[in-house]
């Protein structure tokens, strides 16, 4: 059991630094005291991780780090692409409304001038009119949010995210809502990749970890289960365990005196 720890612990600490360990690293990501605990994790290195001058590595979490690595690089150059556009879009639109007359325009029509001069105060007062029609939306949106997170969700997976948290509240007995966006916002966002039953499937295998652990029971919640940069080695983890079934996790009494004697436990509304 001590090295499932180690070997979990080593997992998230890599994802989370997007690095690997030395040896000394290992000890101290994994918060390695007795000898017994520092056996484990030599145990965790030696099976699963391959030495090479000194760092230990590993082909499957490096291959999740520079997944990671690559969806922040093509997010920052969609972002790029999207504010360059818009930027060349407003630019074009500028030279349009401000194109001066030509001079066979001024002997044609003498009020040309005046005529780009109503069109660029009829432009303004458009685009004054369109940032106020914004700002109310953006207000609206804001109110929306703050009434019911779940009401925006654009993928449609509002019922599964429901489901998904009702499900962690039932092996938990605590009561999370779905209507703070804290509890519900990445469940949302892993159910865009995974099914609702990989979710309950974590759920299911972190309980199993941490639940008789005082020091780590503390992290089953939302937010901790379902992190983008920890949920896929939850989830690699969770599969490679034969134990894990995909059915209702049956917390332990262990379980329940841990989460009533957590320190900060008590800070969230939900529970019961």
């Amino acid at each position: 059991m001590l090295q499932h720890g180690a070997y979990t612990l080593l997992m998230d600490s890599c994802c989370d630094r997007e690095e690997f360990p030395t040896l000394e690293d290992a000890i101290e990501w994994t918060w390695a005291c007795t000898e017994e605990e520092i056996a484990a994790v030599k145990f965790v290195l030696n099976k699963f991780f391959v030495l090479e001058d000194g760092i230990y590595s590993n082909e499957s979490i490096e291959e999740l780090i520079v997944k990671y690595q690559e969806n922040s690089k093509t997010n920052k150059r969609i972002a790029i692409e999207r504010e360059t556009k818009r930027r060349l879009n407003s630019t074009k639109r500028a030279q349009v409304v401000n194109e001066p007359c030509t001079e066979g325009e001024q002997v044609v029509d003498e009020s040309c001038t005046k005529r780009h001069l109503i069109t660029n105060q009829e432009s303004l007062i458009t685009n004054h009119e369109s940032l106020i029609i914004n700002q109310e939306s953006e207000i609206s949106n804001k109110e929306l949010v703050t009434k019911d997170p779940l009401s925006i969700d654009i993928d449609g997976s509002k019922v599964k995210s429901i489901e998904v948290l009702n499900y962690l509240n039932k092996c938990l007995d605590t009561k999370y809502k779905p209507t703070t966006k804290s509890h519900i916002e990445n469940i949302s966002a892993r159910l865009k990749d995974h099914s609702v039953e990989d979710l309950k499937l974590v759920i299911n295998f972190k309980i199993k970890e941490w639940g008789d652990d005082s020091r780590m029971v503390g992290y089953l919640r939302p937010q901790t289960l379902f992190q983008a940069s920890k949920f896929e080695a939850y989830l690699m983890a969770a599969r490679a365990t034969p134990s894990i079934k995909e059915t209702e996790s049956q917390y332990s009494n262990t379980t329940r005196q841990n989460l009533a004697n957590t320190e900060g436990w008590g800070e969230f509304d939900d529970k019961r």
